[in-house]
């Protein structure tokens, strides 16, 4: 599961702050949403990540995490807690 790429699937660069990195129900539910848009339910989420590509190379799954936060506002703390669990720090 990666919660940060299927949130970008559903909403592209959905404004929201908290943290992402347990990809678990319980992090997503304490997100505080400030996207216009209504959050997208859990359902939607499971759905939304088990139709992304599954990345083959540690080099892949770098990239589409870095891509997912970059387009996103006001998540620079989430990128530089991808950037420790991905091992860029």
């Amino acid at each position: 599961m990666d919660l940060a790429l299927a949130i970008e699937k559903l909403l592209p660069a959905a404004k929201y702050f908290g943290s992402v990195t347990a990809n678990a129900e319980a992090s997503y539910t304490e997100l505080v949403w400030n996207d216009t848009r209504s959050k997208p339910t859990w359902t939607a989420i499971l759905a939304a990540d088990a139709s992304l590509p599954v990345p083959q190379t540690a080099e892949e799954i770098k990239a589409a995490e870095m891509a997912a936060f970059a387009s996103a506002e006001g998540v620079v703390s989430q990128v530089n807690l991808i950037a420790l669990k991905i091992g860029l720090k």
